[in-house]
């Protein structure tokens, strides 16, 4: 009985013009846009929540002059932020179409490490070119092409490395890696080194609790 439902499953996946392969590659494809497109609604979010305070501010700024003058550096900071985000919203808007119109079967990882690096090189030569998105993009492709860790999910390493690295001053590749020291697959903590003296006093004191722990067993005598 299985195996007919094994065979007839085939069956209709060769027939719509698929493998169980392929169909494994247009899920992974289709996952990924989701988590890309769900980074860029986080993010849209909060450039709506940014203009909204700036608008306050500008707003506010009128009826408050003549006892307190507007706050410009906050304003600019607030302004800072946004350029950022509609760099990353950019960005990400151009990671959905290399995925959409060109990814189709392989390693994620692998597809975007060299999409990114050629993204690059054009952007770079066009006339106008952003450095600012450039360079983000090569640091980014290294990043992926160098992450020691084989199971990382790479939407996910993808969003801590635009956290961790501003368009404005793009995080080079190694620095960040060393950042990223464990991870379970779709988060990633920076370890808090310890001086060696450390590390064997904390493995003594820790056995020596387990020591106490342990209980007493009696080994009876042989009689």
């Amino acid at each position: 009985m299985k195996l007919r439902l094994v065979s007839n499953l085939l069956m209709a996946l060769i027939f719509l013009g698929l493998t169980p392969f392929a169909h494994a590659d247009i899920v992974a494809k289709d996952q990924a846009i989701n988590d890309i497109r769900a980074l860029k609604a986080h993010n849209t979010l909060q450039i709506q929540q940014l203009d909204s305070r700036i608008r306050q501010m500008l707003n506010t700024a009128p009826q408050t002059l003549l006892s307190s003058p507007l706050d410009e550096e906050q304003v600019e900071k607030l302004s800072a932020e946004r350029r950022e985000l509609l760099l990353r919203q950019d960005f990400l808007d151009r990671l959905i179409l290399q995925v959409d119109s060109r990814f189709t079967t392989g390693n994620l990882r692998e597809f975007l490490s060299e999409r990114l690096s050629e993204m690059a090189r054009i952007d770079l030569l066009s006339s106008n070119s952003n450095q600012q998105l450039w360079k983000q993009m090569t640091y980014l492709s290294q990043a992926l092409r160098d992450l020691p860790e084989r199971n990382q999910n790479t939407i996910s390493f993808i969003e801590g490395y635009l956290k961790a690295s501003p368009f404005k001053s793009p995080v080079k590749p190694d620095e960040y890696l060393k950042s990223r020291q464990y991870t379970n697959g779709r988060d990633a903590v920076a370890a808090t080194p310890m001086a060696r003296d450390e590390v064997g006093e904390k493995v003594e004191k820790r056995i020596q609790e387990l020591e106490g722990q342990a209980p007493q067993v009696e080994i009876p005598l042989n009689r």
